[in-house]
């Protein structure tokens, strides 16, 4: 990655004088605090519960197997306000796309074809289940990935459309990772991918490539991913859209040359660093011949 260049630094001539900073004395964090009070009353560690502490950013500011939700407060992964779940049952139905699950049978659909991916009753969008993908910790250039591959509903003419409801755990690696990818019958395809927390396109088909400075996808809450892919010769286009939110400056438009013929979701890490687990739910996939919405 590129370093941010000098001059775009803040001169230190604006930054705040130590005098008007807060003694050091009065900055200890809540975290701390609640651990100096448990050893005060003895060696064990400190027990935390739900809603106990306060953060201060997503992430970044919880023990472990916590998160920081909307409230600005600590909670258990899977429970507290601000997962971006919602309630009630899956919305998929006979009949609203070409395909639409909410894995919420007691297995995976044949149609799908897992490689580390498992269904879970522990979190959910909608309904009761979702499916859980992992990776574990992988070094320099190996790749790793968990997925669920389908080709049923392909070929699709004109332009392919895919939703799905999606929860990154923190801590999530930086690295390159393709999280929706379409894929022809040879190795051209495109993919909606992540990295350094930005939305990315991706055309391995058309040899395009852009990344958003303007749209993120969060950390340790549900969010809506949308991908559409244009099939449509050298008039096709690939738009990514995150909480229904375009991520304008990463569309492609022209470089789309070959039918789609399946699509595999999940976390797809190429020519990464070093890394550590990771770990994604997704819930309420769709795919399907015409536009979708986070709303279905």
């Amino acid at each position: 990655m590129m370093r941010a260049p000098i001059a775009t630094r803040a001169p230190i001539a604006t930054r705040a004088p130590i005098a008007t900073r807060a003694p050091i004395a009065t900055r200890v964090p809540i975290v701390a605090l609640a651990l100096v009070a448990a050893l005060a009353g003895g060696c064990s560690a400190p027990e935390y519960g739900d809603g106990h502490l306060r953060c201060a950013t997503s992430g970044r500011a919880c023990p472990d197997n916590f998160f920081c939700a909307s409230d600005q407060h600590c909670w258990r992964l899977g429970s507290g306000p601000g997962d971006g779940g919602a309630a009630g049952p899956s919305l998929c139905a006979p009949g609203l796309a070409l395909l639409c699950d909410g894995f919420e049978a007691a297995a995976l659909d044949p149609q799908w074809t897992p490689d580390g991916a498992t269904l879970d009753t522990t979190r959910a969008y909608r309904g009761s289940s979702s499916v859980h993908l992992h990776t574990a910790a992988a070094g320099a250039g190996t790749d790793p990935s968990a997925d669920l591959r389908e080709s049923r509903t392909f070929p699709i003419t004109g332009t392919a459309y895919v939703r799905l409801w999606t929860y990154f755990q923190s801590p999530f690696p930086p690295a390159f990772d393709q999280i929706i990818n379409f894929l022809d019958t040879g190795s051209g395809g495109a993919s909606f991918s992540i990295k350094n927390g930005f939305a990315v396109d991706n055309d391995y088909a058309g040899s395009g490539y852009a990344e958003s400075t303007t749209v993120s996808v969060p950390l340790d809450r549900w969010t809506c991913l949308q991908m559409q892919i244009g099939q449509r010769g050298a008039t096709g286009d690939i738009r990514l859209f995150v909480d229904g939110q375009e991520a304008a400056d990463a569309a492609l438009t022209g470089t789309t040359t070959t039918p789609m013929r399946a699509v595999v979701l999940g976390p797809d890490f190429f020519g990464n660093p070093a890394i550590g687990a990771a770990d994604v739910w997704i819930d309420e996939v769709i795919v399907d011949d015409k536009p979708t919405t986070c709303a279905e």
